[in-house]
């Protein structure tokens, strides 16, 4: 309960923090990650106990794997589409040019 409490407690304030200031502020975060991480063990914990067989299991925790390191890369593509997008630097090369 005291998990819950501090993970609520830490969204509140980033909710708070964003809504006061322009720029978002996702480091602020960072207290709440222990409550986190506990939480999600406990979860996963709680899934896996309901499966009784072996190979079940298994296949539920890789299925698990796979589908983080999915994200995991679309999210590295996303980001490096995102900063490395060569239009993007020739409409700022050109915007200086033209005005």
């Amino acid at each position: 309960m005291l998990l819950i409490v501090a993970l609520l407690a830490t969204f509140g304030a980033v909710y708070y923090y964003n809504l006061t200031y322009t720029q978002p502020q996702g480091r602020l975060l960072f207290p709440a990650l222990g409550a986190i991480a506990v939480l999600m063990a406990v979860g996963l914990k709680y899934l896996f106990s309901g499966i009784k067989t072996r190979s079940a299991r298994r296949v539920l925790f890789a299925a698990l794997i796979l589908a983080l390191l999915v994200i995991d890369v679309i999210a590295a593509f996303r980001l490096f589409h995102f900063y490395h997008d060569p239009a993007q630097y020739a409409l700022t090369f050109f915007a200086g040019k033209i005005g």
